[in-house]
């Protein structure tokens, strides 16, 4: 009896391993047949991916601007269920803060634009009557040295193509070839830019009213995608679903935050320091330092550039003390205020921050590089964690750490 009783049990047991081995077999061939037809239909994929995201982009969109808004959305939210007893506050707290941040924002963004637009005019004008005798001079420098004319040759051509009258003349013979077909060409690029705007502005409207609902009720759409989540995968795939999430939220979240704050401080430290240098076109410069620092790790050497392209134009001695600035500064930003913003928040080393960085840029490009630096953060967090599982697992954990060198 005895005997039968482990003859059942060893051969239930085995029939349990081999329908386990036909499961992980069964995906292994499914997997590998949609895989094999992913790379045969990958054209035809592609597109459909696209159209997808074309359609999907406003939704997209919006909520990517709710979650940036729920940055200072949350702190206003905070701060007045903290300072007030009002019951209607408290109720309206979440409306209350969203009226607020989105006020601040229109004012941040209408400020900046008063202080960028007639100094960008300004600087455009002086460019337009600097740039002529800028480049006869360097032309002329190029020329003295017989082994730099080919240079001094391109140098010119690249004038000539600055030049509003060659860009007329170019114009003027592009129209003028054929009358029947400026014609086709003129409403076709008209009905196309008037589309493009119409498109831009629908998409715009409708991606705004999106993150304007998921605000306001974000603690609804996350227990509703908790409950989903429970009710279709258990307590072990939602788990782990929602723990992914949580990581995703954690590290998109202070990300933004601190490119945002880090963003906003390099522009007010530049703009200070030009102002006590008594540098040209200061407001306009430090909107577009802090602009391109939200690039990562490229970004302040494009400012940099930029601001220095703008005064070199006015006077080249102030030009070279604004490169000196700049390093200056993007080292106090780089050695004190970053690290000091998201610190050890990221969790990943700076060798993947880069690589993150640069697949991310030649991906998607500044977008491609916000979404994969967070997105690399998550993936470093799980396989350290399963790593872990695994070598507690085999008992192994204690063993490396204390072989590890230090």
């Amino acid at each position: 009896m005895k005997e039968n009783l482990e003859l059942n049990k060893h051969t239930t047991e085995s029939y349990s391993t081999y329908n386990k081995n036909q499961t992980n077999l069964a995906l292994i061939v499914f997997g590998g047949i949609l895989l094999y037809f992913f790379f045969l239909k990958f054209t035809s994929v592609q597109l459909i991916f696209s159209k997808v995201v074309s359609i999907l982009f406003p939704f997209l969109l919006g909520g990517a601007i709710a979650f940036v808004l729920k940055i200072p959305m949350n702190f206003f939210e905070k701060l007045i269920l903290k300072k007030t007893n009002s019951k209607f506050l408290k109720k309206a707290a979440r409306g209350i803060s969203l009226c607020i941040t989105l006020l601040l924002v229109i004012s941040i963004v209408t400020f900046m634009m008063a202080m960028v637009i007639p100094q960008l005019v300004t600087s455009l004008q002086s460019l337009e009557k600097q740039m002529p005798l800028f480049f006869k001079r360097l032309i002329e420098l190029l020329k003295g040295f017989p082994k730099l004319e080919p240079l001094a040759k391109k140098v010119q051509h690249f004038y000539n193509s600055l030049s509003l009258n060659y860009l007329f003349e170019q114009i003027k013979h592009f129209f003028l070839k054929d009358d029947l077909s400026f014609d086709a060409n003129a409403v076709q690029t008209a009905s196309g830019i008037a589309n493009k705007i119409f498109s831009g502005f629908a998409n715009g409207l409708l991606a705004f009213v999106f993150s304007i609902y998921v605000l306001l009720d974000k603690d609804n759409l996350g227990r509703q995608t908790k409950r989903m989540l429970y009710s279709v995968g258990g307590t072990k795939i939602g788990g782990f679903i929602i723990h992914v999430g949580n990581l995703i939220d954690f590290y998109f979240f202070n990300f933004v935050k601190g490119q945002l704050l880090d963003a906003v401080i390099i522009g007010v430290m530049t703009f200070a320091s030009m102002l006590v240098l008594r540098m040209p076109y200061a407001p306009m410069i430090s909107v577009l330092v802090g602009f391109s620092d939200l690039i990562p790790i490229v970004g302040p050497l494009i400012g940099a550039a930029i601001g220095f392209i703008f005064i070199l134009i006015d006077s080249p001695m102030q030009a070279v003390f604004f490169l000196v600035l700049m390093i200056v500064l993007q080292q106090i930003q780089g050695n004190i205020i970053y690290p000091k913003i998201v610190g050890d928040k990221l969790g990943i080393p700076a060798m993947w921050s880069l690589f993150a960085t640069i697949v991310g840029g030649a991906i998607g490009g500044i977008v491609g590089m916000w979404i994969f630096i967070p997105l690399v953060a998550v993936i470093y967090t799980l396989l350290g964690e399963y790593t872990n599982y695994r070598l507690n697992k085999l008992n192994m954990n204690s063993k490396l750490k204390e072989n590890t060198p230090t």
